[in-house]
């Protein structure tokens, strides 16, 4: 019964959802700016283009002017690629097959991330997920883009840098099957890369300093990993999260953004006197509506019409 109660929440959440997110549609555009030095890069699906313009969007509003490039994950219609190039004007659209992913597993936003690492060449740049939504300043973000150092969203377990060898010890304890556990179990055989501590976050929002060239030592991640856990474990979805994550650690200065102020929703679960969004306004920057808790309750839906009418 409770299960049922719950799906049946699920769904009207959803249903409230779509509704309200089709009026993104109805907002001004935004452009992408060349001459900036700062990079957003946001991987993008058929079924989440409206989603993402709220995403980028809502990031533009509170961050400032960036130059934006989008990976078209191969599902995007025209129709689709229409929209994005009229509600971000002068954006660039990658095609993932295009992107060189170095001997690294293929799927799993292994392209993206080796697109972005391959970006920071020129830029700093910043991986916006679609799922997120940005609802306050964000100085912590301008601060590392100014000290040229990476951040990475978290939560309270792991707020700060963790040795690699009690990190490994811990996963060990965890008795866990998820392949990011198995892989962070070895994280001491990443070692020779010099690897001292490991940051704890996601993927969803993360910075990467300009001229941090990770990009030479992610293959040696991957090919040490899959001799550690087999190809097929390797090539599961999460192993990109984790080598996001290495990646980070790798960063000299990088940071997990405190918590609450970005965090996952759900993840664990943020508490406020104050019911609904009311509760996240002026406290909370960005929220990232990961899946298994992205419709639980109607925060979402609550926050997409906040972002829409303050965009128009």
């Amino acid at each position: 019964m409770i299960k049922f109660l719950s799906r049946l929440i699920k769904r009207r959440n959803i249903i409230k959802f779509n509704k309200v997110l089709s009026n993104v549609i109805d907002t001004p555009p935004i452009y992408s700016i060349n001459t900036a030095d700062v990079l957003l890069v946001s991987q993008v699906h058929h079924a989440a283009v409206k989603m993402s313009l709220i995403a980028i969007k809502s990031f533009v509003s509170k961050f400032g002017q960036c130059k934006i490039e989008l990976i078209n994950d191969g599902s995007l219609t025209n129709s689709d690629l229409r929209i994005l190039e009229e509600h971000i004007v002068g954006v660039t659209i990658v095609d993932i097959e295009d992107i060189d992913i170095l001997n690294c597993p293929k799927g799993g936003c292994w392209e993206r991330l080796c697109y972005l690492l391959q970006r920071t060449k020129d830029y700093y740049v910043i991986q916006l997920d679609s799922d997120t939504v940005t609802i306050g300043a964000v100085p912590e973000i301008h601060q590392q883009i100014n000290d040229n150092s990476g951040f990475t969203i978290g939560g309270p377990m792991f707020p700060d840098p963790v040795p690699v060898e009690y990190m490994s010890q811990l996963a060990e304890s965890w008795n866990n099957d998820h392949v990011q556990a198995k892989a962070e179990k070895n994280l001491t055989a990443l070692k020779p890369l010099n690897i001292t501590h490991y940051l704890r976050g996601c993927a969803a929002f993360t910075g990467f300093p300009k001229g941090s060239n990770l990009l030479t030592l992610l293959p040696d991640v991957s090919d040490i990993m899959e001799r550690q856990l087999g190809k097929e474990t390797w090539s599961e979805w999460g192993t990109e999260q984790f080598s996001s994550n290495v990646m980070q650690s790798l960063c000299e200065n990088s940071q997990v953004l405190k918590w609450p102020k970005y965090h996952n929703h759900g993840f664990p679960n943020y508490e406020t006197k104050q019911s609904g969004l009311a509760g996240y306004l002026g406290k909370v920057s960005l929220i990232h509506f990961i899946g298994p808790t992205r419709f639980s309750n109607d925060l979402y839906t609550k926050t997409v019409k906040h972002t829409i009418q303050n965009l128009g």
